[in-house]
């Protein structure tokens, strides 16, 4: 990764692996653990750059094509899903008050 610097030349960055990720507090990846030379460091993901690398290895050709008739994937949002219902309870209940 390319590790964002206080540089405008992006050529005197640091290059750092990336050695453990740091979720937040909601589970999603917010922050990393980075290996930069012999020092380590916490970045967030914001100040880090993929680089763009070649591997020589081929690919695999077994693997199993998309299907483009599958389902789209639908997060449950528990938290929305609540909030509808309470706003549905309140509005019965003051419509039940006129």
């Amino acid at each position: 990764m390319l590790i964002k610097g206080d540089e405008k030349n992006r050529g005197l960055w640091k290059i750092g692996i990336v050695e453990q990720l740091i979720p937040g507090r909601d589970g999603v990846v917010r922050g990393v653990r980075l290996r930069a030379g012999k020092s380590f460091m916490e970045r967030p993901i914001q100040f880090l750059y993929p680089l763009e690398l070649h591997c020589d290895r081929e690919s695999k050709k077994d693997t199993v094509p998309l299907n483009p008739a599958a389902q789209e994937f639908k997060p449950k949002r528990r938290a929305a899903v609540d909030a509808t219902k309470n706003i549905e309870i309140i509005y019965n209940h003051e419509d039940e008050k006129r």
